[in-house]
């Protein structure tokens, strides 16, 4: 699990040192309320963020891994929630070095919920590439905090020149 603050969590705690900084000159209460509503509110974002990111089972289904340019490259995606807490604002993206292949899903999972999606786009080039793993990705609903962690394993994938039927040709 790779755990990581954002731009806004530099911002927010320069907030709060602003917010500290006043309270203490001061002395008026408001501010320190300011300072501890800060402080709960990013700790509470980034709870959440672990909890969302942890617990998470995903399952790749590679159909075809010999293709000729054109063919179509075709993918199941499975993903389970382990938890008995909701998922939500999960990102899931396929990591590949195919020229012009995109494969991502924004989704949400129920409490030991699961949900599975096919992908499929032509192969643009020939040559030996790789897909995967799949990299699930959280932010808080604040945008506080962002988490990923990285699910199976890479997959070469050979695509070929296109075939072309001569049919005057004879051997």
């Amino acid at each position: 699990i790779r755990l990581a603050p954002t731009s806004k969590f530099y911002l927010i705690m320069v907030l709060l040192v602003i917010t500290m900084i006043t309270a203490l000159a001061t002395g008026f209460g408001l501010f320190f309320r300011l300072a501890y509503i800060i402080t709960v509110v990013s700790i509470v974002s980034l709870i959440t963020v672990y909890l969302n990111i942890r617990k998470i089972e995903v399952s790749i289904d590679r159909r075809n891994h010999l293709l000729s340019v054109g063919e179509q490259i075709d993918k199941r995606v499975s993903i389970r929630n382990l938890s008995v807490i909701p998922k939500t604002l999960i990102v899931a993206a396929d990591i590949t070095t195919i020229p012009g292949y995109t494969s991502s899903s924004a989704l949400g999972l129920t409490a030991k919920g699961y949900r599975s999606w096919r992908s499929t786009d032509h192969a643009r080039q020939r040559g030996l590439f790789e897909m995967g793993p799949i990299e699930i990705s959280t932010t808080d609903l604040l945008g506080i905090y962002k988490a990923s962690t990285r699910h199976g394993v890479s997959d070469k994938i050979m695509v070929y020149p296109k075939i072309y039927d001569l049919r005057n040709f004879q051997i």
